[in-house]
């Protein structure tokens, strides 16, 4: 056995895949949205409160996940469906600049995909919903 491979089974003995790692994750997202959007201030107490609130919010998603089973396996899915998808896009995107890529030489070109850019906004977001209920 590898040296790798015992400290990811001795990680998954304590528990920090199932508990820890979920939990830093909710927290951050949670303390991102808060600071971002500002919602107690800006200054040093609001950081404070924004970090206590996050805190208890991550608590909460951790002790009282609303998913079937645990946030770990949740997160787990999501992230590896939503790689595939990634993965897919990204393939789509180099095989069709490598096709039409020489055609576009100038920037007026590219008019046509601002206007129809909520067309693959909503691919994306129907995209982005079946992977959220199929995880």
């Amino acid at each position: 056995m590898s040296l790798f491979s015992g400290v990811v089974d001795s990680l998954f003995k304590y528990g920090v895949y199932e508990f820890y790692l979920p939990f830093l994750l909710t927290f951050a997202i949670f303390y991102a949205l808060i600071r971002r959007t500002r919602v107690f201030g800006g200054d040093k107490v609001a950081n404070n409160i924004s970090t206590l609130v996050s805190l208890v919010a991550a608590l909460y998603v951790m002790a009282f996940s609303p998913f079937a089973g645990s946030i770990s396996t949740f997160f787990a899915t999501f992230f590896a469906g939503t790689s595939v998808v990634l993965v897919v896009i990204l393939s789509l995107l180099m095989i069709t600049m490598m096709l039409f890529g020489p055609f576009w030489t100038k920037f007026g070109d590219m008019e046509w995909w601002g206007k129809h850019l909520w067309v693959f906004v909503i691919i994306g977001l129907l995209i982005t919903l079946s992977l959220f209920a199929a995880s």
